[in-house]
């Protein structure tokens, strides 16, 4: 049975830890910050001229290649740090979260979200 109480800090019956759920709170924040600054800054602004154009951004003399595999790195680390806040939440890191299911999951959805904009646009 799940229990959860808010004024004894109790969730699921054990005692709600609250430093860790502002550890969880600043490190969402450090990686929000990232990501606006990252949008913000010449490099963001550089990704966003491959994401329109990538010929364009290459004949203005843009190493493409490298700023696509520092997008990369940047998107890796961020969904690693994320997978080890989860871990922390839940005390559990189970094996169901690095199955293939899981990742054809994300991609099924990202190509279906892809499909419907694209035919949004058309019409």
């Amino acid at each position: 049975m799940f229990i959860v109480r808010i004024r004894g800090y109790t969730v699921g019956g054990s005692p709600l830890n609250l430093n860790l759920y502002y550890f969880i709170f600043v490190m969402f924040c450090m990686g929000f910050w990232i990501i606006y600054r990252t949008i913000k800054s010449p490099f963001g602004q550089v990704l966003k001229a491959i994401r329109e154009n990538e010929p364009r951004a290459v004949s203005l003399g843009y190493k493409v290649e490298r700023f696509k595999l520092m997008a990369f790195v940047i998107s890796a680390a961020l969904a690693g740090m994320s997978g080890a806040m989860k871990s922390l939440v839940f005390q559990l890191a189970s094996l169901t979260d690095v199955s293939w299911h899981t990742s054809g999951e994300v991609v099924l959805m990202t190509l279906f979200i892809l499909h419907n904009y694209h035919k949004g646009e058309q019409t």
